[in-house]
């Protein structure tokens, strides 16, 4: 008995010994074989940490890129971005000739319809031979600072003839006030419903101005109920803007600023033509920035 399981230690020490000798050949032929083999084209955003974080709508980045083409020479560089609202959008497409590349792209960040968005800078290179090296820097892009959106709902405006409120200030758009006894050392009229002294028919007029300056911008495409300060801003800083908005209508969107700053946004729930003038309005939501 002691002897067989002499025997059998024995056999198990040979075995042991021909996986070890088997694991490394295995080992060195792995190393050998990947230091046989370079990469044949490379590149790289050479400022990852300076463009792959938090950054504004509209900022301008600085994308730094290298690429070097170990085998034939460089044929193309592609860089493209990629986000949930815009899809995949091409930003460079060149071909070039060339061991190593070396140059700085300026890139302007997109505005989006959401305060917070991923997007994802993607660089792809190719040499001659038709080998391809791809590298992505995530951002993300923000409206941070740029406040929230408050609704104030079912506010009352009535027309220019009529002898109630009918003017308002954006800074307290609840507290409406008639224009013609308006003390404006308390007060803006930042708007008010507008009829003309020599109009002496019982219509709504559906026009508003403004004693403070206050720009709009009529656009009925745009999304009220989604709405952000992002998109507000964008669509405030990239339409023409008015000083008095004519021809209103029930489902009107109309966006309201000062100068280079947006407001917010009415949503003109109602228009309604009573007989007389004293009931005659308008029935409004409004979305400010706060």
């Amino acid at each position: 008995m002691p002897f067989r399981t002499d025997c059998v230690s024995i056999s198990m020490i040979r075995r042991l010994r021909f996986w070890n000798a088997s694991l490394l050949v295995l080992f060195f032929s792995l190393v050998t074989g990947c230091s046989d083999d370079a990469t044949p084209v490379y590149g790289e955003f050479t400022n990852l940490k300076a463009i792959a974080g938090v950054h504004q709508s509209g900022d301008i980045l600085k994308v730094e890129i290298f690429a070097h083409a170990e085998k034939g020479n460089l044929n193309q560089i592609k860089l493209s971005s990629y986000d949930v609202q815009y899809g995949t959008r091409l930003c460079l497409d060149s071909l070039i000739s060339c061991k190593d590349l070396k140059f700085t792209y300026e890139y302007a960040v997109p505005y989006f319809s959401k305060d917070s968005v991923r997007l994802d800078l993607q660089l792809e290179i190719t040499n001659t031979q038709g080998d391809r090296s791809f590298h992505t820097a995530p951002l993300l892009v923000t409206g941070s600072g740029r406040g929230v959106l408050n609704e104030y709902a079912g506010l009352l405006l009535y027309g220019g003839k009529s002898t109630r409120p009918n003017a308002l200030d954006l800074n307290s758009p609840t507290q409406t006030f008639c224009l013609a006894t308006a003390d404006t050392a308390q007060v803006s009229i930042d708007i008010y419903a507008y009829a003309a002294q020599d109009d002496d028919t019982e219509t709504l007029s559906c026009e508003w101005r403004t004693a403070t300056d206050v720009d709009f911008v009529r656009f009925n495409g745009f999304d009220y109920v989604n709405a952000t300060a992002l998109s507000l801003e964008t669509l405030y800083n990239t339409s023409h803007r008015t000083n008095a908005i004519r021809d209103i209508r029930q489902g009107d969107i109309i966006v309201v600023g000062k100068d280079a700053s947006i407001w917010g946004v009415f949503q003109v729930a109602l228009c309604y033509d009573q007989e007389g003038v004293d009931d005659d309005g308008y029935l409004l939501n409004f979305k400010r920035i706060e």
